[in-house]
């Protein structure tokens, strides 16, 4: 898996190295191809959960904007441990 360009070294760079996750890593990767494929592509969406995935971008996105603090460590533990019990 890699990211185009230097956004996906970025992108490594931030979930590998500072949060220390291939798990989040890997998921924020795969909500950037579903992205892809739904507005750029076309494609139709054939997941019929939506919430989930829309939860999952969010929980993203609560991640970046979190400090580097106790918070956001437990909050990637507990993150991870969902995407690893899906």
């Amino acid at each position: 898996m890699s990211g185009s360009g230097t956004d996906g070294n970025k992108r490594k760079k931030y979930f590998q190295d500072d949060l220390q996750s291939d798990i989040i890593n890997t998921e924020f990767y795969r909500l950037f191809q579903l992205r892809n494929d739904i507005f750029k592509e076309g494609k139709s969406f054939t997941n019929s959960s939506i919430e989930k995935e829309c939860w999952s971008f969010c929980s993203i996105i609560q991640l970046s904007i979190m400090e580097n603090c106790e918070q956001r460590k437990a909050f990637v533990a507990g993150y991870e441990n969902v995407l690893s019990s899906e």
